[in-house]
């Protein structure tokens, strides 16, 4: 009975470093899109959890790799979803990042990201809400949903105060 506890141990162990790698790889790919191949990613499980880190040169930690960190940690759990692994609804939103953290130049690469993973049937929603405007081929229909502004009642989520 425990040689057949252990073989079970070992193989869900096994399945769950398969998933880890295949999220640790796609963690990356990503880093690497946004970064134009400047940058690394990787995911490491220690006894905190799960543990994403970026690369340029070294580690790098500041606030705009924290937030890239964030997004792109995320971004890889909805992909992981649609593509069968893992367990997400395939909806994501993302409330206003840092744009300032991001620079602008992250900021529209994860626009054209999101955009491009939309070339097919997308079997996903992603909310971005953001002060800050989109590239100039995504500013319209329909990526650009809903333009809000907090001067008028009647441009606010639900014409009115939350």
């Amino acid at each position: 009975q425990a040689v057949i506890w252990k073989e079970q141990l070992e193989t869900v162990r096994k399945q769950m470093e398969e998933k880890r790698l295949r999220f640790a790889r796609r963690f990356d790919q990503l880093v690497r899109i946004l970064s134009n191949e400047v940058c690394t990613g990787e995911i490491r499980l220690d006894g905190r959890g799960l543990q994403a880190q970026i690369y340029a040169g070294g580690e790098r930690s500041s606030v705009a790799m924290e937030s890239l960190k964030v997004i792109l940690f995320d971004l890889a759990a909805m992909i992981g979803a649609m593509e069968g692994f893992g367990v997400l609804p395939a909806f994501f939103v993302h409330d206003s990042p840092r744009e300032a953290d991001l620079s602008v130049h992250l900021y529209h690469q994860l626009f054209r990201l999101m955009a491009s993973l939309e070339e097919e049937e997308p079997a996903f929603q992603y909310i971005l809400t953001t002060p800050t405007a989109p590239p100039p081929e995504l500013q319209g229909a329909p990526w650009v949903v809903l333009q809000l502004s907090g001067s008028h009642a009647e441009d606010r989520l639900f014409c009115r105060d939350l």
